[in-house]
Protein backbone atom coordinates (compact mmCIF):
# COMPACT_ATOMS: atom_id res chain seq x y z
CA UNK A 1 0.00 0.00 0.00
CA UNK A 2 1.86 3.18 -1.43
CA UNK A 3 0.79 6.46 -0.25
CA UNK A 4 0.05 9.16 -2.61
CA UNK A 5 1.01 13.05 -2.35
CA UNK A 6 4.00 11.46 0.22
CA UNK A 7 5.98 15.13 0.04
CA UNK A 8 2.21 17.05 1.36
CA UNK A 9 3.06 14.99 4.72
CA UNK A 10 4.01 15.25 8.54
CA UNK A 11 3.46 12.09 10.33
CA UNK A 12 2.96 10.68 13.40
CA UNK A 13 4.28 7.59 14.27
CA UNK A 14 2.38 6.16 16.79
CA UNK A 15 2.76 3.26 19.15
CA UNK A 16 1.07 2.04 22.27
CA UNK A 17 1.65 -0.77 24.65
CA UNK A 18 -0.24 -1.99 27.45
CA UNK A 19 0.99 -4.50 30.47
CA UNK A 20 -1.55 -7.54 29.34
CA UNK A 21 -0.67 -6.49 25.51
CA UNK A 22 2.91 -7.77 26.33
CA UNK A 23 1.54 -10.31 28.37
CA UNK A 24 -0.28 -11.90 25.32
CA UNK A 25 2.38 -11.43 22.61
CA UNK A 26 6.02 -10.21 22.20
CA UNK A 27 5.48 -8.80 18.37
CA UNK A 28 3.57 -6.39 19.97
CA UNK A 29 6.57 -4.95 21.94
CA UNK A 30 7.22 -0.72 21.29
CA UNK A 31 10.39 -1.97 19.07
CA UNK A 32 8.60 -3.74 17.31
CA UNK A 33 6.15 -1.39 16.65
CA UNK A 34 8.67 1.48 15.72
CA UNK A 35 10.60 -0.18 13.30
CA UNK A 36 7.41 -1.72 11.51
CA UNK A 37 6.77 1.78 11.34
CA UNK A 38 9.83 3.80 10.42
CA UNK A 39 10.29 1.18 7.78
CA UNK A 40 6.95 2.09 6.08
CA UNK A 41 7.42 5.95 6.31
CA UNK A 42 11.16 5.59 4.25
CA UNK A 43 9.65 2.71 1.94
CA UNK A 44 7.00 5.49 0.73
CA UNK A 45 9.04 8.89 1.65
CA UNK A 46 7.18 10.20 4.19
CA UNK A 47 8.73 12.52 6.45
CA UNK A 48 8.85 11.93 10.25
CA UNK A 49 7.45 14.93 12.92
CA UNK A 50 7.93 12.84 15.43
CA UNK A 51 7.33 9.72 17.39
CA UNK A 52 4.99 9.20 20.03
CA UNK A 53 5.07 6.53 22.72
CA UNK A 54 2.85 4.89 25.49
CA UNK A 55 4.62 2.28 27.18
CA UNK A 56 1.95 0.87 29.85
CA UNK A 57 -1.36 2.22 29.10
CA UNK A 58 -4.52 0.61 28.64
CA UNK A 59 -6.23 1.17 24.88
CA UNK A 60 -9.58 1.95 27.16
CA UNK A 61 -7.94 5.13 28.51
CA UNK A 62 -7.39 7.84 25.79
CA UNK A 63 -5.49 10.18 28.28
CA UNK A 64 -2.77 8.77 27.38
CA UNK A 65 0.44 11.18 27.97
CA UNK A 66 1.52 11.05 23.98
CA UNK A 67 -1.40 10.82 22.77
CA UNK A 68 -2.71 13.85 23.90
CA UNK A 69 0.97 15.45 22.87
CA UNK A 70 -0.13 13.94 19.45
CA UNK A 71 -3.57 15.97 19.65
CA UNK A 72 -1.92 19.17 20.24
CA UNK A 73 0.59 18.73 17.47
CA UNK A 74 -2.55 18.13 15.22
CA UNK A 75 -4.42 21.17 16.68
CA UNK A 76 -0.87 23.34 15.52
CA UNK A 77 -0.86 22.15 12.88
CA UNK A 78 2.43 20.17 13.01
CA UNK A 79 0.91 16.64 12.17
CA UNK A 80 -1.58 16.00 9.38
CA UNK A 81 -0.98 12.06 9.06
CA UNK A 82 -1.03 9.52 11.59
CA UNK A 83 0.22 6.10 10.94
CA UNK A 84 -0.30 3.14 13.45
CA UNK A 85 0.61 -0.45 13.44
CA UNK A 86 -2.74 -1.26 13.68
CA UNK A 87 -6.55 0.04 14.72
CA UNK A 88 -6.64 -1.28 18.10
CA UNK A 89 -3.02 0.85 19.21
CA UNK A 90 -5.13 3.91 18.84
CA UNK A 91 -7.65 2.03 21.29
CA UNK A 92 -9.99 -0.13 22.27
CA UNK A 93 -12.67 1.75 23.50
CA UNK A 94 -14.91 1.52 20.16
CA UNK A 95 -16.88 4.57 21.16
CA UNK A 96 -14.10 6.86 21.21
CA UNK A 97 -11.77 5.28 18.76
CA UNK A 98 -15.17 6.03 16.28
CA UNK A 99 -15.06 9.78 17.66
CA UNK A 100 -11.66 9.80 16.50
CA UNK A 101 -11.22 8.05 13.16
CA UNK A 102 -15.28 9.06 12.33
CA UNK A 103 -15.26 13.15 13.36
CA UNK A 104 -11.96 14.52 15.16
CA UNK A 105 -9.41 13.09 12.09
CA UNK A 106 -11.49 14.16 9.01
CA UNK A 107 -12.30 17.52 11.02
CA UNK A 108 -8.70 18.14 11.14
CA UNK A 109 -8.10 17.07 7.74
CA UNK A 110 -5.72 13.75 9.26
CA UNK A 111 -4.89 11.15 7.06
CA UNK A 112 -4.69 7.73 9.00
CA UNK A 113 -2.92 4.86 8.07
CA UNK A 114 -3.09 1.31 10.33
CA UNK A 115 -0.79 -0.92 8.15
CA UNK A 116 -1.87 -4.09 9.69
CA UNK A 117 -5.52 -3.36 9.13
CA UNK A 118 -4.50 -2.38 5.18
CA UNK A 119 -6.80 1.09 6.55
CA UNK A 120 -6.09 4.02 4.58
CA UNK A 121 -8.65 6.95 5.55
CA UNK A 122 -7.99 8.68 1.90
CA UNK A 123 -8.77 5.23 -0.17
CA UNK A 124 -12.30 4.04 -0.64
CA UNK A 125 -11.35 -0.33 -0.56
CA UNK A 126 -13.89 -1.11 1.29
CA UNK A 127 -12.22 -1.66 4.85
CA UNK A 128 -13.20 1.36 6.00
CA UNK A 129 -16.57 -0.37 6.11
CA UNK A 130 -15.32 -2.92 8.54
CA UNK A 131 -13.21 -0.79 11.06
CA UNK A 132 -16.03 -0.46 12.96
CA UNK A 133 -16.48 -3.90 13.60
CA UNK A 134 -13.07 -4.11 14.10
CA UNK A 135 -13.01 -1.34 17.06
CA UNK A 136 -15.90 -3.65 18.69
CA UNK A 137 -13.69 -6.71 18.59
CA UNK A 138 -10.79 -4.39 19.92
CA UNK A 139 -13.21 -3.52 22.86
CA UNK A 140 -14.66 -6.90 23.38
CA UNK A 141 -10.51 -7.74 23.95
CA UNK A 142 -9.72 -5.88 26.31
CA UNK A 143 -12.74 -6.41 28.60
CA UNK A 144 -12.01 -9.94 28.12
CA UNK A 145 -8.41 -9.37 29.05
CA UNK A 146 -9.21 -7.62 31.95
CA UNK A 147 -11.06 -10.57 33.24
CA UNK A 148 -8.36 -13.00 32.97
CA UNK A 149 -5.67 -10.41 34.74
CA UNK A 150 -8.77 -10.26 37.76
CA UNK A 151 -8.74 -13.83 37.69
CA UNK A 152 -5.68 -14.20 37.39
CA UNK A 153 -5.05 -11.96 40.60
CA UNK A 154 -7.35 -13.13 42.82
CA UNK A 155 -6.07 -16.79 41.88
CA UNK A 156 -2.76 -15.84 43.16
CA UNK A 157 -4.08 -14.02 46.16
CA UNK A 158 -6.19 -16.71 47.58
CA UNK A 159 -2.55 -18.97 46.95
CA UNK A 160 -0.81 -15.79 49.49
CA UNK A 161 1.24 -14.23 46.89
CA UNK A 162 1.53 -10.73 47.11
CA UNK A 163 -0.06 -8.83 43.91
CA UNK A 164 0.27 -5.31 44.99
CA UNK A 165 2.50 -2.65 43.32
CA UNK A 166 4.17 -1.22 46.14
CA UNK A 167 4.54 -3.25 49.55
CA UNK A 168 2.77 -2.36 52.68
CA UNK A 169 4.60 0.16 54.82
CA UNK A 170 6.69 -1.68 57.42
CA UNK A 171 7.52 -4.21 54.58
CA UNK A 172 9.87 -4.73 51.04
CA UNK A 173 9.06 -6.75 48.30
CA UNK A 174 11.57 -9.64 48.35
CA UNK A 175 14.65 -9.51 46.19
CA UNK A 176 14.23 -13.27 45.55
CA UNK A 177 10.30 -13.38 44.80
CA UNK A 178 8.53 -10.27 44.20
CA UNK A 179 5.46 -12.08 45.36
CA UNK A 180 6.89 -12.43 48.72
CA UNK A 181 7.37 -9.74 51.42
CA UNK A 182 10.18 -9.18 54.23
CA UNK A 183 10.59 -6.85 56.97
CA UNK A 184 12.21 -3.46 56.21
CA UNK A 185 13.52 -2.69 59.84
CA UNK A 186 13.18 0.70 59.68
CA UNK A 187 9.78 1.48 58.58
CA UNK A 188 8.72 -1.34 61.08
CA UNK A 189 10.02 0.58 63.80
CA UNK A 190 8.11 3.24 63.06
CA UNK A 191 4.64 0.76 62.87
CA UNK A 192 5.73 -0.27 66.30
CA UNK A 193 5.75 3.19 67.57
CA UNK A 194 2.26 3.92 65.93
CA UNK A 195 0.90 0.43 68.33
CA UNK A 196 2.75 1.45 71.30
CA UNK A 197 1.59 4.86 71.05
CA UNK A 198 -1.65 4.14 70.93
CA UNK A 199 -2.11 2.10 73.58
CA UNK A 200 -0.57 4.57 75.74
CA UNK A 201 -3.87 6.56 74.77
CA UNK A 202 -2.60 8.36 72.14
CA UNK A 203 -5.30 8.77 69.63
CA UNK A 204 -4.39 8.84 65.47
CA UNK A 205 -4.25 12.95 65.36
CA UNK A 206 -2.21 12.79 68.68
CA UNK A 207 0.09 10.02 66.87
CA UNK A 208 0.24 11.90 63.62
CA UNK A 209 1.52 15.21 65.24
CA UNK A 210 4.55 13.35 67.27
CA UNK A 211 5.59 11.54 64.07
CA UNK A 212 5.38 14.87 62.27
CA UNK A 213 7.07 16.42 65.06
CA UNK A 214 10.10 13.83 64.42
CA UNK A 215 10.37 14.37 61.14
CA UNK A 216 9.29 10.69 60.41
CA UNK A 217 9.17 10.16 56.79
CA UNK A 218 5.58 9.54 55.42
CA UNK A 219 4.95 6.09 53.60
CA UNK A 220 4.03 7.97 50.04
CA UNK A 221 7.67 9.98 50.72
CA UNK A 222 9.60 6.80 51.37
CA UNK A 223 7.29 4.75 48.52
CA UNK A 224 8.44 7.85 46.33
CA UNK A 225 4.77 7.58 44.67
CA UNK A 226 3.85 10.82 42.41
CA UNK A 227 1.74 12.30 45.10
CA UNK A 228 3.76 12.87 48.14
CA UNK A 229 2.61 14.34 51.41
CA UNK A 230 5.20 15.04 54.64
CA UNK A 231 2.23 15.20 56.79
CA UNK A 232 1.15 12.26 58.48
CA UNK A 233 -3.02 12.15 58.89
CA UNK A 234 -4.84 10.73 61.01
CA UNK A 235 -7.03 8.56 58.96
CA UNK A 236 -3.31 7.16 57.63
CA UNK A 237 -2.86 5.90 61.38
CA UNK A 238 -6.12 4.42 61.73
CA UNK A 239 -5.14 2.17 58.17
CA UNK A 240 -2.29 1.18 59.72
CA UNK A 241 -3.29 0.27 63.25
CA UNK A 242 -6.16 -1.69 61.27
CA UNK A 243 -4.09 -3.58 59.01
CA UNK A 244 -3.77 -7.14 59.51
CA UNK A 245 -0.46 -7.45 57.33
CA UNK A 246 1.63 -6.18 60.28
CA UNK A 247 0.60 -9.90 62.01
CA UNK A 248 1.42 -11.93 58.96
CA UNK A 249 -1.85 -12.07 57.58
CA UNK A 250 -1.71 -11.27 53.43
CA UNK A 251 -5.04 -8.96 52.97
CA UNK A 252 -5.75 -8.81 49.68
CA UNK A 253 -8.46 -7.92 46.95
CA UNK A 254 -10.11 -4.83 49.05
CA UNK A 255 -11.50 -3.02 46.12
CA UNK A 256 -12.09 -3.15 42.62
CA UNK A 257 -12.53 -1.28 39.67
CA UNK A 258 -16.04 -0.09 38.71
CA UNK A 259 -15.39 -1.69 35.01
CA UNK A 260 -12.18 -2.01 32.58
CA UNK A 261 -13.04 1.57 31.19
CA UNK A 262 -13.02 3.36 34.42
CA UNK A 263 -9.97 3.69 36.56
CA UNK A 264 -12.35 4.42 39.74
CA UNK A 265 -12.14 1.74 42.42
CA UNK A 266 -14.96 1.15 45.41
CA UNK A 267 -14.21 -0.30 48.01
CA UNK A 268 -15.49 -3.94 48.86
CA UNK A 269 -16.84 -5.59 52.04
CA UNK A 270 -14.63 -6.99 54.25
CA UNK A 271 -16.58 -10.25 53.94
CA UNK A 272 -15.07 -10.29 50.28
CA UNK A 273 -11.47 -10.11 50.75
CA UNK A 274 -8.89 -12.18 50.02
CA UNK A 275 -7.16 -13.28 53.76
CA UNK A 276 -4.43 -15.87 53.50
CA UNK A 277 -2.89 -16.30 57.41
CA UNK A 278 0.63 -16.38 58.19
CA UNK A 279 2.01 -16.08 54.43
CA UNK A 280 5.22 -13.70 56.05
CA UNK A 281 6.93 -12.62 59.22
CA UNK A 282 4.26 -10.42 61.73
CA UNK A 283 5.79 -6.85 62.94
CA UNK A 284 3.08 -6.77 65.56
CA UNK A 285 2.20 -9.78 67.77
CA UNK A 286 -1.43 -10.93 67.22
CA UNK A 287 -2.07 -10.03 70.96
CA UNK A 288 -0.98 -6.62 70.79
CA UNK A 289 -3.24 -6.33 67.08
CA UNK A 290 -6.22 -7.09 68.68
CA UNK A 291 -5.96 -5.15 71.93
CA UNK A 292 -5.52 -2.33 69.64
CA UNK A 293 -8.48 -3.36 67.74
CA UNK A 294 -11.51 -3.92 70.72
CA UNK A 295 -10.01 -0.53 71.97
CA UNK A 296 -10.75 1.41 68.49
CA UNK A 297 -13.99 -0.89 68.03
CA UNK A 298 -14.74 0.49 71.64
CA UNK A 299 -14.70 4.21 71.10
CA UNK A 300 -16.26 4.02 67.80
CA UNK A 301 -19.43 2.61 69.75
CA UNK A 302 -19.21 6.41 71.44
CA UNK A 303 -17.49 8.27 68.86
CA UNK A 304 -20.79 10.00 68.45
CA UNK A 305 -21.31 10.71 72.19
CA UNK A 306 -17.82 11.23 73.12
CA UNK A 307 -16.08 14.35 74.07
CA UNK A 308 -12.20 15.65 73.21
CA UNK A 309 -10.88 15.86 77.12
CA UNK A 310 -7.36 17.23 76.30
CA UNK A 311 -6.81 17.33 80.49
CA UNK A 312 -7.29 13.80 80.02
CA UNK A 313 -4.64 11.75 82.30
CA UNK A 314 -2.99 15.53 83.70
CA UNK A 315 -5.67 15.84 86.73
CA UNK A 316 -4.82 14.32 89.74
CA UNK A 317 -6.45 14.15 93.30
CA UNK A 318 -3.65 15.92 95.63
CA UNK A 319 -4.96 14.13 98.74
CA UNK A 320 -4.85 10.31 97.43
CA UNK A 321 -2.29 10.43 94.12
CA UNK A 322 -4.73 8.83 91.80
CA UNK A 323 -6.30 10.34 88.36
CA UNK A 324 -8.98 12.05 88.64
CA UNK A 325 -11.72 10.34 86.21
CA UNK A 326 -15.07 12.36 84.55
CA UNK A 327 -18.34 12.04 84.45
CA UNK A 328 -22.04 13.61 83.21
CA UNK A 329 -24.48 15.16 84.50
CA UNK A 330 -28.16 13.87 83.57
CA UNK A 331 -30.34 15.26 85.64
CA UNK A 332 -29.52 18.87 84.19
CA UNK A 333 -27.53 20.77 81.23
CA UNK A 334 -25.41 17.78 80.78
CA UNK A 335 -21.96 19.58 82.08
CA UNK A 336 -18.89 17.19 82.53
CA UNK A 337 -17.08 16.90 85.73
CA UNK A 338 -14.07 15.81 87.52
CA UNK A 339 -13.63 13.61 90.82
CA UNK A 340 -11.15 11.83 92.70
CA UNK A 341 -10.97 8.01 91.13
CA UNK A 342 -10.78 6.52 94.65
CA UNK A 343 -14.16 7.52 95.39
CA UNK A 344 -15.89 6.83 92.82
CA UNK A 345 -14.88 3.21 92.51
CA UNK A 346 -15.91 3.12 96.12
CA UNK A 347 -17.67 6.04 97.68
CA UNK A 348 -19.52 4.44 100.74
CA UNK A 349 -15.64 3.44 102.00
CA UNK A 350 -14.46 7.07 102.21
CA UNK A 351 -11.32 6.82 101.29
CA UNK A 352 -10.98 9.70 99.48
CA UNK A 353 -13.54 12.67 98.91
CA UNK A 354 -14.84 13.95 95.98
CA UNK A 355 -13.07 16.90 95.01
CA UNK A 356 -15.94 17.55 92.50
CA UNK A 357 -15.30 20.49 90.00
CA UNK A 358 -16.75 21.69 86.49
CA UNK A 359 -13.90 20.31 83.69
CA UNK A 360 -14.76 22.74 80.70
CA UNK A 361 -14.40 25.74 83.53
CA UNK A 362 -10.75 23.42 84.50
CA UNK A 363 -9.60 23.13 80.67
CA UNK A 364 -10.59 27.00 79.04
CA UNK A 365 -8.62 28.41 82.41
CA UNK A 366 -5.45 26.18 82.11
CA UNK A 367 -5.18 26.70 78.43
CA UNK A 368 -5.98 30.63 79.24
CA UNK A 369 -3.38 30.59 81.82
CA UNK A 370 -0.83 28.45 79.77
CA UNK A 371 -1.34 30.79 76.79
CA UNK A 372 -0.83 33.74 79.27
CA UNK A 373 2.72 32.39 80.11
CA UNK A 374 3.51 31.26 76.54
CA UNK A 375 3.06 34.78 75.52
CA UNK A 376 5.24 36.50 78.42
CA UNK A 377 7.88 33.90 77.78
CA UNK A 378 7.92 34.00 73.82
CA UNK A 379 7.60 38.03 74.20
CA UNK A 380 10.16 38.60 76.36
CA UNK A 381 12.89 36.66 75.11
CA UNK A 382 13.13 34.57 78.06
CA UNK A 383 12.08 31.00 76.84
CA UNK A 384 16.04 29.75 76.57
CA UNK A 385 16.09 30.63 80.31
CA UNK A 386 13.21 28.62 81.39
CA UNK A 387 13.15 25.46 79.16
CA UNK A 388 15.52 22.60 80.90
CA UNK A 389 18.86 22.53 81.33
CA UNK A 390 18.76 19.00 81.66
CA UNK A 391 18.36 16.91 78.40
CA UNK A 392 15.58 13.92 78.55
CA UNK A 393 16.56 10.70 78.13
CA UNK A 394 14.92 8.89 75.17
CA UNK A 395 12.94 6.23 76.75
CA UNK A 396 14.54 3.54 74.74
CA UNK A 397 17.10 2.89 76.90
CA UNK A 398 15.10 1.25 79.41
CA UNK A 399 13.72 -0.53 76.34
CA UNK A 400 16.82 -1.41 75.44
CA UNK A 401 17.72 -2.50 78.45
CA UNK A 402 14.64 -5.07 78.32
CA UNK A 403 15.95 -6.51 75.08
CA UNK A 404 19.45 -7.29 76.63
CA UNK A 405 18.16 -8.85 79.79
CA UNK A 406 15.29 -11.06 77.35
CA UNK A 407 18.17 -12.11 74.71
CA UNK A 408 20.75 -13.21 77.68
CA UNK A 409 17.64 -15.45 78.68
CA UNK A 410 17.03 -16.65 75.37
CA UNK A 411 21.08 -17.59 74.76
CA UNK A 412 21.04 -19.33 78.79
CA UNK A 413 18.33 -21.23 77.23
CA UNK A 414 19.61 -22.30 74.70
CA UNK A 415 22.89 -23.17 76.24
CA UNK A 416 20.94 -25.50 78.31
CA UNK A 417 19.23 -26.90 75.24
CA UNK A 418 22.55 -28.11 74.09
CA UNK A 419 23.78 -29.07 76.78
CA UNK A 420 20.87 -31.40 77.09
CA UNK A 421 21.30 -32.57 73.22
CA UNK A 422 24.90 -34.23 74.61
CA UNK A 423 23.12 -35.86 77.49
CA UNK A 424 20.53 -37.46 74.93
CA UNK A 425 23.34 -38.42 72.96
CA UNK A 426 25.47 -39.84 75.43
CA UNK A 427 22.21 -42.32 77.36
CA UNK A 428 21.53 -43.02 73.52
CA UNK A 429 18.10 -41.31 72.88
CA UNK A 430 19.15 -39.43 70.05
CA UNK A 431 21.17 -41.14 67.25
CA UNK A 432 24.43 -38.70 65.23
CA UNK A 433 22.19 -38.10 62.47
CA UNK A 434 19.31 -36.77 64.43
CA UNK A 435 21.99 -35.18 66.86
CA UNK A 436 23.87 -33.36 64.53
CA UNK A 437 20.84 -32.03 62.98
CA UNK A 438 19.13 -30.39 66.12
CA UNK A 439 22.52 -29.38 67.44
CA UNK A 440 23.48 -27.08 64.28
CA UNK A 441 19.66 -26.11 64.44
CA UNK A 442 20.54 -24.74 68.49
CA UNK A 443 23.70 -24.13 67.95
CA UNK A 444 23.08 -21.18 64.82
CA UNK A 445 20.08 -19.96 67.26
CA UNK A 446 22.08 -18.96 69.96
CA UNK A 447 25.01 -17.81 67.67
CA UNK A 448 22.32 -15.08 65.95
CA UNK A 449 21.19 -14.35 69.48
CA UNK A 450 24.47 -13.51 70.57
CA UNK A 451 25.17 -11.95 67.56
CA UNK A 452 22.25 -9.37 68.43
CA UNK A 453 23.19 -9.05 72.02
CA UNK A 454 26.60 -8.11 71.08
CA UNK A 455 24.47 -4.94 68.61
CA UNK A 456 22.06 -4.16 71.85
CA UNK A 457 25.38 -3.66 73.89
CA UNK A 458 27.44 -1.20 71.35
CA UNK A 459 24.11 1.07 71.49
CA UNK A 460 24.48 4.41 72.72
CA UNK A 461 21.61 6.92 73.55
CA UNK A 462 21.66 10.36 72.45
CA UNK A 463 19.69 12.94 74.72
CA UNK A 464 17.34 15.40 73.19
CA UNK A 465 16.32 18.59 74.33
CA UNK A 466 12.39 19.29 74.03
CA UNK A 467 11.63 21.99 71.85
CA UNK A 468 9.53 23.84 73.61
CA UNK A 469 9.75 26.89 71.95
CA UNK A 470 8.30 25.44 68.83
CA UNK A 471 5.67 23.94 71.22
CA UNK A 472 5.06 26.88 72.40
CA UNK A 473 4.58 28.79 69.04
CA UNK A 474 2.49 26.00 67.96
CA UNK A 475 0.06 26.43 71.13
CA UNK A 476 -0.37 30.28 70.37
CA UNK A 477 -0.87 29.79 66.35
CA UNK A 478 -3.28 26.84 66.39
CA UNK A 479 -7.00 26.80 66.30
CA UNK A 480 -7.04 23.18 67.32
CA UNK A 481 -5.18 22.80 70.79
CA UNK A 482 -4.46 18.91 71.23
CA UNK A 483 -3.65 16.92 73.75
CA UNK A 484 -0.62 16.21 73.04
CA UNK A 485 0.27 19.95 73.13
CA UNK A 486 -0.63 20.02 76.97
CA UNK A 487 1.12 16.78 78.46
CA UNK A 488 4.06 18.26 76.30
CA UNK A 489 3.61 21.24 78.78
CA UNK A 490 1.99 20.12 81.76
CA UNK A 491 3.17 17.48 83.81
CA UNK A 492 0.49 17.26 86.32
CA UNK A 493 -2.38 19.09 87.73
CA UNK A 494 -3.32 18.70 91.54
CA UNK A 495 -6.89 19.16 92.60
CA UNK A 496 -7.03 19.40 96.09
CA UNK A 497 -10.68 18.92 98.73
CA UNK A 498 -10.94 22.93 99.07
CA UNK A 499 -10.64 22.58 94.71
CA UNK A 500 -7.09 24.59 94.88
CA UNK A 501 -5.31 24.10 91.17
CA UNK A 502 -2.08 23.65 91.11
CA UNK A 503 -0.21 23.13 87.53
CA UNK A 504 3.09 21.77 87.59
CA UNK A 505 4.51 23.00 84.48
CA UNK A 506 7.23 21.29 82.38
CA UNK A 507 9.36 23.74 80.88
CA UNK A 508 10.22 25.61 83.87
CA UNK A 509 10.33 25.30 88.15
CA UNK A 510 6.89 27.42 88.21
CA UNK A 511 3.95 26.17 89.19
CA UNK A 512 0.61 28.71 89.62
CA UNK A 513 -2.56 27.97 91.54
CA UNK A 514 -5.90 28.65 90.41
CA UNK A 515 -9.15 28.94 92.68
Amino acid sequence: MLVSNARNYNCALYCRLSSEDELQDESRSITNQKELLERYAKENNLNIYDVYVDDGYSGTNFERPDFQRMIRDIENKKVNMVIVKDSSRLGRDYIQFGEYIEKYFPQNNVRVISILDNYDSELDNGVADTLPFRAVMNDYYAKDTSKKVRSTKQKNAKQGLFMGRYAPFGYDKSAEDKHKLVINEEQAKVVRKIFKLYLEDNSPLQISYILINEKIPTPSQIMNMQKQTTKWYPEVIRRILQNEMYIGNMVQCRQRKINYKLKKVVGLPKSEWIIVENTHEPIIEKETFYAVQQIMKSKEKTRAKSVKLLLKGLAVCKECGKKMSTTVDCHGNHNRYLRCTSYATAPRQRICTPHIMNYQNLENAIIKELQELCKQYLDKNELKQIVDKENQEIDNENKVKKEKSVTQKAIDVLSNQIDKLYEDKLKGLLNELDFKRLYDKKLAERELKQKYLKELESVTFEKKTIDYEKIMSDFLKKENITSYMLTSLIDKIEIDNDKNVTVYYKFSPLSNVLS
